[in-house]
């Protein structure tokens, strides 16, 4: 995994990469759903699993996915709602 000491160019070509390949699609449907938050009573320790934060790449990776549902109207109602 890259490091915060990496060279700008190269995070910049990891990501870029990263945003070319198709999107896991475990990780889009656990976004979409939300079951994992839904069905807990620890919301926080869900979310945390959802938006992993070890690494700013997953972090970001979850977001972009994130982004694309806010386009739907429901899914935002949603998430407001969780």
């Amino acid at each position: 995994m890259l490091k915060s000491t990496e060279s700008p160019q190269r995070i910049e070509s990891v990501w870029s990469l990263i945003t070319k390949l198709p999107v896991n699609q475990a990780r889009k449907d656990n976004l979409k759903h939300l079951d994992l938050v839904r069905q807990t009573t620890d919301k926080a320790a869900a979310w945390n699993q959802l938006l992993d934060t070890s690494t700013l790449f997953k972090l970001l990776y979850s977001l972009k996915i994130i982004e694309e549902f806010t386009k739907d109207e429901q899914w935002v109602n949603e998430f407001i709602n969780l």
